[in-house]
């Protein structure tokens, strides 16, 4: 899991979830929001090396 590369997707992938989950419409988006966010919360736990803190930097940008 120390693969830069790989991480570094991850992180773009993840983003590029969120920018699909704001295109819905409200009453679909929350519960993929939830979702991404639980994913978020996993990668920091589990994964660290900084992943966590780029999707929470990543989802603040597109929740506000």
């Amino acid at each position: 899991m120390d693969d830069e590369s790989y991480l570094s997707a991850l992180v773009r992938i993840f983003e590029q979830a969120l920018i699909a989950t704001n295109a819905l419409p409200a009453d679909s988006r929350e519960p993929l929001l939830a979702r991404l966010d639980r994913v978020r919360n996993i990668s920091s736990q589990k994964i660290d090396y900084g992943v966590g803190e780029d999707m929470d930097s990543i989802l603040a940008k597109y929740r506000s």
